[in-house]
């Protein structure tokens, strides 16, 4: 006879059984997970997935990133290569390094891939940002910013050759009544006060 009474038997076939079920339904739910991202690829592109894991059920590899830090790039690096799938933060992600990977992958952008921000950073830095921006607003936008540092490189050199012109000659524009103004005054306005 056991020293155990039937009692402390039965709750540990109990608990037995209990961790087997909670064991097949982990197993279960980590197959239907890897399905998920099997069936669900884009059936349009003949291109293959490329290696990686996408980890746990609703978490992915998200504890694993968290935990290693800088090492769980690396060691998803060594052991898929430069370019990896995992999950991180509730999204799937493709994960590229190298020089000539990243570069394909800028000069390709909005035709190869797409960018996407996570939710929070769309709340932080705005909808109207460049970086929120995609296709035709983002050229737009980008379009804006170059012209803007353009213009200050055009007036930096009109101010220059203004404040180099000869202090008799006429004023024919603002600039030229400004700078001409400031002389009569004595004063010697410099390129940065006009700006």
């Amino acid at each position: 006879m056991l020293p155990w009474g039937p009692s402390c038997l039965s709750a540990l076939g109990a608990a037995g059984t209990a961790l087997l079920g909670a064991a097949l339904l982990l197993s279960l739910a980590q197959h239907l997970w890897t399905l998920r991202w099997t069936l669900s690829r884009d059936r349009a592109s003949a291109l293959p997935l490329p290696k990686g894991s996408m980890g746990w059920p609703f978490f992915g590899e998200t504890l694993h990133w968290l935990v290693q830090g800088s090492r769980f790039h690396s060691s998803r690096r060594e052991r898929y290569g430069t370019v990896f799938k995992t999950h991180l933060l509730g999204r799937p992600v493709i994960r590229v390094s190298g020089a000539e990977n990243v570069r394909a992958i800028l000069l390709g952008e909005h035709r190869l891939v797409r960018s996407q921000w996570p939710q929070s950073a769309h709340i932080l830095l705005g909808s109207h940002t460049l970086l929120g921006a995609v296709g035709e607003p983002h050229r737009r936008r980008r379009k804006g910013i170059r012209a803007r540092d353009q213009l200050h490189q055009h007036l930096e050199a009109a101010i220059a050759e203004k404040l180099h012109e000869d202090a008799a000659v006429e004023p024919g524009d603002a600039l030229g009544l400004i700078i001409h103004s400031a002389r009569e005054l004595g004063q010697e306005p410099s390129a940065q006060e006009l700006k």
